[in-house]
């Protein structure tokens, strides 16, 4: 069959099942998705706010026109993936500009329709997911195309391991591929399989340690931690927030039924990044209102899950990444 032909048929196969599923979806069925009894609340009920020093806060915004990401490489240079021109840009760790990745818009080497995550290796070589080129793109450290892996399946994240391999999170579940694309290892869990008939697990963010992944779905306030040897989970905790299921709202826009889901409450949560630094887990946390507008770093233990204590970043950033000592912002 050809290759467009297939696409547009899965593509249209699955917008019509995802659409099914939200009218069908009744409000009670929300609080199901919960798996109460199976995931672990913290000890305290609300955010412990310290001092943390922050060495540096830089500001990343010279040519950006969407940013929606940002990423961290060994030497403090941030990299963020800009949706205006479909393309990734780099800044110094002093927050100047110094290039970007990609050609832009398209379907040929080098080009990105649907970039949803990157990764930066130790040889600063840059790793793109492209969810509807459904592969990744390896760029070397001087925006050339070193490597493309075709995917059978779009992956929506990507986390790198040792020697080359790497981890994906595609619509139901992991798999873990070797440098040359070669599958290895294939897990999921009851909450991956259950996101993709869900609008509440569509955004989530993965990072791993060699030896644990640990998945956060933002809009449910989970952090899961999976066992790299086996796949199996090593435990699932509410983040501090402990998210009560949103209200699911039927409107109809010319017609059509449309589903949105409402939080109740002044401020809205987001989790926009998470990295591991060293035994901790730090979630990028925007929270916004009618009134106000904050940007939140929440630690937590690595070992298990457990709440530590947040601090307030001075100035109001959507998107950022703290690697532990430094800042890194856009707006």
């Amino acid at each position: 069959m050809n290759k467009k032909l297939w696409l547009f048929l899965f593509l249209g196969i699955f917008v019509a099942s995802f659409s099914y599923s939200l009218l069908v979806m009744k409000k009670d069925d929300l609080a199901s998705y919960f798996l109460e009894g199976q995931v672990k609340k913290q000890k305290t009920g609300k955010r412990i706010f310290k001092d943390v020093e922050l060495r540096k806060l830089f500001e990343l915004n010279y040519n950006l026109f969407l940013p929606l990401m940002v990423k961290v490489d060994k030497f403090g240079s941030a990299y963020v993936v800009d949706y205006g021109d479909i393309k990734v840009k780099k800044f110094a760790s002093d927050g100047r500009f110094i290039m970007e990745f990609g050609k832009g818009k398209g379907q040929g080497p080098g080009e990105l329709l649907n970039p949803t995550d990157i990764a930066i290796d130790d040889s600063l070589s840059l790793w793109v997911c492209d969810a509807y080129n459904s592969n990744i793109t390896i760029f070397d450290r001087g925006g050339g195309v070193k490597k493309i892996l075709k995917l059978n399946v779009p992956a929506l994240r990507i986390s790198l391991l040792k020697d080359g391999k790497f981890i994906v999170l595609k619509f139901t579940d992991f798999e873990i591929y070797d440098i040359n694309g070669r599958s290895l290892l294939k897990f999921t869990d009851e909450l991956i399989q259950r996101r993709f008939n869900n609008p509440l697990f569509w955004n989530a963010f993965i990072e791993n340690d060699g030896k644990f992944l640990y998945f956060i779905l933002d809009q449910l306030g989970y952090i899961i931690c999976v066992d790299l040897k086996d796949g199996k989970v090593k435990y699932r905790v509410k983040t501090i927030d402990d998210l009560a299921p949103p209200k699911l709202i039927f409107i109809d826009v010319n017609g059509a039924k449309v589903t949105k889901l409402k939080r109740e409450g002044n401020l809205q949560f987001l989790i926009l990044n998470i990295n591991l630094v060293d035994s901790l887990i730090f979630n990028h946390v925007y929270a916004s209102g009618k009134k106000d507008e904050l940007t939140i770093v929440d630690a937590y233990s690595k070992s298990d899950g457990s709440y530590l204590y947040s601090f307030k970043i001075p100035e109001k950033f959507k998107y950022g990444y703290f690697d532990g000592r430094y800042y890194y912002g856009v707006r």
